[in-house]
């Protein structure tokens, strides 16, 4: 079981050390004893802890000494202080220190573990930020920022995921209405992250059969509502027979928001109204995005640097999404250009290669397991317990019969003596990864592998950017879409033959 933090005792009353010790030993806890501040110091500087449980009336700590001291020993690092002899004094010293708590004997253990659970949780959220004060090389910063950034994303999919599950079950439009927004604002952070994360790794597109036209569609779909409240209208004009095409789905919709997102920033804060347009067609064996607003436009000494990292105009900062679209398509073996004359709005232009395609005819089965999807078993490995529950009772409402495992090395136990139809694994994980985890399974059980749909929020790692580039998988980022999930269970069950007994008369194979 992972350890939710660890936690150093000190206390010179052997039965309330040792009592404390069990009482959050059995929550989950693990933690270190010591008799007196002394033995606590020595302890500190050999050993990494989460949080400090101290006695003022002890050796070494009479004066409070051994918390005054704190900060040399352990940066950062929370106390809670815990006395039988409560005084002013103690209690205006604690203020000056880094104490979280001051709990007075004797107290309800739910008083302590409430301190406990709010100060480890804040201590580890924050600790990767605090580590960059103490080092002093990119690598190691990059490594710091890469953990923030994967706990944060794991943060904000809780958050997203749960928050959808209460508007699923909901019947009051107005508190939907409510919801909704709360999801949106995550998602602007998460965004930001993105950027951010897109801005420092290039990750190269995992392409597949993508209809550009369908994807335009779903993009379109999300922001409808958003924009009409805006006054802002959306006009398709879509080509009746486009091709299909090999392509990053995620990243081209990542760019299609971009743009959209774009537009409508400018519209919103000239005139406060307007129209998007967006259309394709095929000229010259490529496939083109026409997509054009009647915001203000782009003068012409500025328009050679809109795609420019943080490119500023008149004191406003475009960020770093347009830069990052540009990359993108360009990865793609496209590009992506604009065209603008002031007061006269732009119009920016994808222009993606068309590909070869030879389509398999399996649009029938996916649709024939998804509406057959109940009885399927899937496994869901991660060591973030939010996610873990976020995802199996999802999935569980949805039909599924789901397991979970919060360690690798449980989840290999597991898969030894059950079959499922396919697994969702975190790829960064304590001990053993995703990664481990794939090449113990595609060892023993091929077919299985070729069914882990990866989930990871850690998007700025080296190690995790190699591992993704090197399998074939379905890649989901932290935070995601609830209905992701599904999709991507569909599309690995689809590939692989796997079919429900209610299917297994009716769909060609």
């Amino acid at each position: 079981m992972t350890k939710l933090g660890r936690i150093l005792i000190a206390d010179d009353e052997e039965i309330f050390l040792n009592s404390m010790a069990d009482l959050l030993r059995r929550e989950g806890y693990e933690c270190g004893c010591a008799p007196n501040a002394i033995v606590a110091a020595e302890l500190l500087r050999s050993n990494d802890y989460d949080l400090l449980i101290a006695d003022i009336k002890m050796e070494g700590n009479f004066e409070l000494e051994f918390i005054q001291d704190l900060p040399q020993i352990a940066t950062g690092m929370p106390v809670i202080l815990v006395t039988g002899y409560p005084s002013m004094k103690s209690a205006i010293q604690s203020v000056q220190l880094p104490v979280v708590a001051y709990l007075v004997k004797p107290f309800e253990f739910k008083e302590l573990l409430e301190q406990v659970q709010k100060s480890i949780k804040n201590y580890l959220f924050f600790k990767p930020v605090r580590n960059i004060k103490k080092e002093k090389n990119i690598s190691n910063l990059r490594d710091l920022l890469s953990e923030f950034v994967r706990k944060m994303n794991s943060l904000l999919a809780s958050m997203i995921g749960h928050t959808q599950l209460l508007i699923i079950k909901m019947m009051d439009q107005e508190a939907k209405e409510d919801l909704g927004k709360v999801i949106e604002e995550a998602e602007q952070v998460s965004q930001m992250f993105k950027d951010l994360v897109n801005h420092m790794r290039k990750w190269r597109p995992r392409k597949e059969v993508v209809n550009l036209n369908d994807l335009i569609e779903r993009t379109l779909e999300g922001k409808a509502l958003k924009l009409s409240c805006k006054r802002i209208r959306l006009v398709e004009a879509l080509a009746s027979s486009l091709p299909s095409t090999l392509a990053d789905p995620k990243q081209i919709q990542q760019v299609l928001l971009c743009l959209i997102n774009h537009a409508e920033k400018a519209i919103t804060e000239s005139h406060g109204f307007g129209e998007i347009r967006v259309g394709t067609h095929v000229m010259d064996r490529q496939i083109e995005v026409v997509m054009s607003d009647d915001g203000p436009g782009i003068t012409e000494e500025n328009l050679p640097r809109v795609f420019d990292p943080f490119f500023t105009t008149e004191g406003k900062v475009t960020g770093l999404g347009l830069s990052i679209s540009h990359d993108m398509i360009i990865q793609h073996g496209g590009t992506l250009r604009v065209e603008s004359e002031w007061g006269k709005g732009e119009t920016f232009t994808i222009s993606l290669p068309i590909n070869e395609i030879k389509r398999e005819k399996k649009m029938d089965r996916e649709k024939c397991v998804e509406r057959n999807f109940r009885g399927l078993k899937g496994l869901v490995i991660d060591d973030d317990l939010r996610i873990i529950n976020l995802v199996s009772k999802y999935l569980n409402q949805e039909g599924y019969e789901m397991e979970t495992a919060a360690e690798v090395k449980t989840a290999l136990s597991i898969i030894e003596g059950k079959d499922f139809d396919f697994v969702i694994c975190d790829i960064k994980m304590p001990e053993m990864g995703g990664d481990d985890f794939y090449r113990v399974v595609k060892e023993k059980r091929p077919s299985l592998a070729d069914r882990i749909i990866f989930l990871t929020g850690d998007t700025l790692g080296d190690a995790t950017r190699t591992f993704i580039d090197s399998v074939t998988n379905p890649l989901i980022e932290k935070p995601f879409q609830l209905n992701e999930l599904k999709e991507e269970i569909v599309k690995v069950i689809s590939q692989d033959g796997v079919i429900t007994p209610a299917c297994a008369g009716g769909c060609e194979r």
